[in-house]
């Protein structure tokens, strides 16, 4: 099994030069190809001697907005489906975690997160800024359309309907990163994501919206976003960036 190598790619609010960061968290997809064992594990490891402590947060609620779009599932089945591939992923990622001898890595469920008692007053936060701000109305719409995009899914046939619950899953994924990184006991002030900066994101930490309570601080919060390669394929890819007379960037 070839060994695999994080690479952090961008930084935001991060601090250059530090050997360990404050706490950091990372949402878990259900259905995401990218968090096989393999990565999973080569992410605890790293996260191990990265930060004071690491959360890997199972992203399975919000997954049944997506069961209800693309597979038409009724709401409490799609709720129940998720709830299930939950179940697998949280125990499958505890073994990892523990195969990876890590003690400053953690599991956690959605529903964990959200039992606390702010995560709602920071939900609804996020609701009427989507209900009022049309600049991150707008953001967020572009995120659901990239999110198709990348996904590759069906989704001219069903574009309206598919919008109008996928940015219910987006609405989701911004609450728990405000509220992880800003009202959280304890604090998970930075976030990992193996992906550029979502559009909202980016624009809560510019404070490009209208409304205050979306802003979050740079000095307070970060974002890392990371790439899990083959250490071989890095080292090959290296050698012909040196001999490369066009420098290759990253949009």
């Amino acid at each position: 099994m070839p060994r695999l190598e994080i690479r952090e790619i961008s930084r935001v609010g991060l601090a250059k030069g530090k050997t360990r960061l404050p706490p950091a968290f990372m949402g878990v997809s259900i259905c995401s190809h990218f968090f096989s064992n393999a990565r999973l594990r080569a992410i605890a490891g790293w996260a191990e001697n990265r930060f004071e402590q690491f959360l890997f947060l199972i992203a399975d609620e919000p997954q049944a907005h997506t069961f209800v779009a693309l597979q038409g599932d009724a709401e409490d089945a799609a709720k129940a489906k998720a709830r299930r591939i939950g179940d697998e992923r949280t125990i499958q990622l505890q073994r990892v975690v523990q195969r990876a001898r890590t003690s400053r890595c953690v599991v956690r469920r959605w529903q964990d997160v959200a039992a606390q008692p702010l995560f709602r007053s920071v939900e609804a936060r996020v609701n009427s800024c989507f209900s009022t701000d049309s600049r991150f109305r707008r953001d967020v719409i572009r995120q659901v359309d990239l999110r198709a995009t990348i996904d590759d899914r069906d989704y001219r046939s069903i574009q309206d309907r598919w919008r109008l619950i996928a940015v219910k899953y987006v609405i989701d994924e911004l609450s728990a990163m405000l509220f992880l990184q800003s009202e959280s006991e304890p604090r998970w002030p930075i976030q990992v994501f193996p992906g550029p900066m979502p559009f909202a994101l980016r624009g809560m930490y510019r404070a490009s919206y209208q409304c205050p309570s979306m802003f979050l601080s740079r000095e307070e919060s970060g974002y890392l976003e990371i790439s899990a390669t083959d250490a071989v394929q890095t080292k090959s890819s290296h050698a012909t960036k040196r001999h490369s007379a066009m420098p290759i960037s990253r949009a």
